[in-house]
Formats: structure tokens, C-alpha cells, sequence
């Protein structure tokens, strides 16, 4: 995908300078979530926890080709929304809930 290419030759970078802990991204008409920060494409520790949360209604987008197990999450069959509850300082509780019937399809913790 060469929108994923320049997003980590462009971007990914000055996520990892600053230290960016969470990405949110839209547009791509789906949720996805890695199981894992991410640094060029990989898994790495240092690295920023990028979610698309890209299901306001319209038509859902369709995947790539891409078979990589880094994720956690592709969601590209239901419409949601993403809660963010900051619990303080350093812990995020991020959520995707269905909105038909507010089942949670993901959650995950982000801590400082």
C-alpha cells in the first residue's frame, strides 16, 4: 500500500522522536489494530500503537493483501465507535463498540 509506505517513511519517524504513544487514524473506512507498537512496519517497544477507527457509515474499505500477523483486529464488517476513557495520566483505556448493540469488539490498555 503506498499510503503505508509514505506514512512510515514520512511520518513514522517523528512519531518515534517524539515519543508518540497513540496514533488514531480515519478515513480508511475500517478498525484495525495491531497487537503490538509499531516502528516501520514492525514490532518494537519504543514504537507508537496505531488504531483506525475509520467506521462512520459510509461503505466499508476493503483490505489489502497485506497477510502480515501483527494484527490484533481487522474489523471491516460492522460500523462502531472508539471510546477513549483517560483514567489518569498514564493509563488510556481504548475501546471499539458495535454501535447496533454496543458489543465491544476491541480493547486495549495504553500505559505510559
Amino acid at each position: 500500500a503506498p499510503v503505508t509506505l509514505l506514512l512510515q517513511k514520512y511520518i513514522d519517524p517523528l512519531l518515534f522522536q517524539h515519543s508518540v504513544d497513540v496514533a488514531i487514524w480515519g478515513h480508511h473506512h475500517s478498525y484495525q489494530r495491531p497487537k503490538c507498537k509499531l516502528f516501520q512496519g514492525r514490532c518494537h517497544e519504543k514504537g507508537t500503537l496505531h488504531i483506525v477507527s475509520g467506521l462512520g457509515g459510509f461503505a466499508h474499505t476493503e483490505f489489502g493483501s497485506n497477510s502480515s500477523d501483527i494484527w490484533a483486529v481487522r474489523n471491516n464488517k460492522v460500523w462502531g465507535v472508539s471510546v477513549l476513557d483517560f483514567k489518569n495520566s498514564t493509563h488510556l483505556n481504548i475501546t471499539f463498540v458495535e454501535h447496533e448493540d454496543d458489543t465491544i469488539i476491541d480493547q486495549v490498555w495504553v500505559t505510559k
